[in-house]
């Protein structure tokens, strides 16, 4: 799995996952074309669905099975406008006033046909916010994560870095008990999880805000300035587990500007 999280010059903010079909250091080569083109194209002003095309493109052209998903935030940090668009990624969350609402797609990973759509939501972001996006390894939809709704649910509200921790761990421990557990009783304890499960709608358009400036800063790259945000707000973590990448976005308001 490879991840980036990076602001443009036009004023956005983009987090972008791609996880490699297959395994081995192939797969790890397509995850990282896919980011880096991601990063490159979206940064020279490319609409992010031609980005994503050209992606599909670029590996289509390396001549052997190459293929990835792509999972990719746009949020506009004037208006904070979000677009979800995902080819073959897993759920994404966002966590506010204590609700989980769920964002997931059924397209496919890009490079597998000349045409591999995205599918895409948009929603509104607001300050308290909390955005979790991930890779397959550690869950790829709700009846698989019934856990994780349930524990950033419960831990919404704790730091980015520490929300991204404490998923990852618990991730790797589930994935260790499933290897010493009898496949009968994994599927009877995915049935139970899949039925308490309630779905809880995206939030609208509508529920959004007119104007207002999120500060959510790039790791390595936010400046230290009075009112500038700190790289608190976003997180990335991976553990030994290659296949297993979480990012957690905080948003937050830079009071100096929206004031």
């Amino acid at each position: 799995d490879k991840a980036v999280g990076f602001n443009t010059a036009s004023g956005y903010f983009y987090s972008v996952i791609s996880d490699g079909m297959g395994s081995g250091a192939e797969a790890a080569e397509c995850a990282e074309i896919a980011t880096m083109l991601s990063e490159n194209l979206l940064k020279c002003g490319i609409r992010k669905e031609l980005a994503v095309r050209m992606i599909g493109s670029a590996l289509r052209r390396r001549g052997s099975e190459c293929f990835a998903t792509v999972d990719m935030l746009e949020l506009d940090l004037i208006t904070g406008a979000a677009c979800s668009l995902k080819n073959g990624a897993a759920c994404s969350y966002i966590v506010r006033d204590g609700s989980v609402y769920c964002i997931s797609a059924r397209s496919i990973p890009v490079g597998i046909t000349e045409s591999s759509p995205s599918e895409e939501v948009k929603f509104s972001l607001k300050e308290g916010d909390t955005v979790v996006m991930m890779s397959d390894g550690v869950a790829q939809d709700t009846e698989d994560g019934a856990w994780l709704i349930q524990l950033i649910g419960e831990k919404g509200n704790a730091a980015a870095q520490e929300l991204a921790d404490e998923i990852l761990e618990k991730a790797v421990e589930l994935r260790q008990k499933a290897a010493e557990t009898p496949q009968s009783e994994n599927e009877k304890a995915a049935d139970n999880a899949a039925e308490e499960e309630e779905s809880v709608p995206l939030p609208s358009e509508s529920e959004g805000i007119e104007r207002i400036e999120l500060a959510i800063p790039v790791p390595d790259e936010t400046e230290e300035a009075d009112g500038a945000p700190t790289q608190d707000n976003t997180a990335e973590a991976q553990p030994d587990h290659d296949d297993m990448t979480v990012v957690v976005i905080k948003i937050s308001v830079n009071d100096r500007i929206a004031s």
